[in-house]
C-alpha cells in the first residue's frame, strides 16, 4: 500500500502499535472514497454499518440537541468516526460532515465481519486498539464530569460516576 496510507494508520491512535504488515493487512479491508465539502458522510439516527478513517480533508462532527444542531468536534487526517456505532450495531449518536473535501476509508461491518474469519490475529489485534482507545475516552469523560460537577451536581453523585470509572 501506499506511504501515505500507512503513514495515516501510523499516526491515528485507533492503530497505533500495529505492525507494518499488519497495516498493509488492514489496509486492504477499506474501500477509499473521495468527498466533498458539504457532503454528508454518516447520518444521526441511521443504523451504523461502517467507520471510517479520514485520510485527507477535515470533518464536522454534530448532532442535533433540542431542535438545534450543535457541532460537537473537528476532525481530520488520522481519525476515526463511528467506531462505537460499527462495534456496537446501534443507531448513529451523531452526524459527519465534510467541511472540505477529503479522502476518507470506509471499514463496512461486512469487511470487519470477513476479517474476523480470514485473518483473526489482526481481528483481534484491532479489538484490542478500539478496546484502549474507547477505555481511554470513557475515563477523560469520566474527568470531565467530575470537573463539571464543581457545583453543578450534588457531590455524592460525582464521587458515584468516579467510582464506577475505578471498576469500568
Amino acid at each position: 500500500m501506499t506511504a501515505n496510507l500507512l503513514s495515516v494508520l501510523q499516526d491515528a491512535d485507533i492503530f497505533s502499535g500495529m505492525s507494518e504488515e499488519s497495516g498493509d493487512l488492514l489496509l486492504e479491508y477499506f474501500e477509499w472514497v473521495s468527498v466533498h465539502a458539504g457532503q454528508e458522510i454518516i447520518r444521526e439516527g441511521d443504523i451504523a454499518t461502517f467507520g471510517l478513517l479520514i485520510i485527507s480533508g477535515s470533518f464536522e462532527i454534530m448532532k442535533w440537541l433540542k431542535g438545534q444542531k450543535v457541532a460537537l468536534a473537528v476532525v481530520g487526517r488520522g481519525e476515526f468516526v463511528g467506531d462505537v456505532s460499527l462495534l456496537s450495531a446501534n443507531h448513529r449518536y451523531a452526524s459527519c460532515r465534510a467541511i472540505a473535501s477529503g479522502t476518507i476509508g470506509i471499514l463496512s461491518r461486512q469487511r470487519l465481519q470477513e476479517m474476523h474469519s480470514e485473518a483473526p490475529s489482526l481481528y483481534a489485534e484491532l479489538l484490542v486498539n478500539f478496546n484502549r482507545v474507547l477505555s481511554r475516552r470513557l475515563l477523560q469523560i469520566n474527568d470531565d464530569i467530575v470537573n463539571f460537577s464543581d457545583g453543578c451536581l450534588p457531590s455524592e453523585i460525582a464521587k458515584r460516576i468516579a467510582f464506577n470509572s475505578i471498576l469500568t
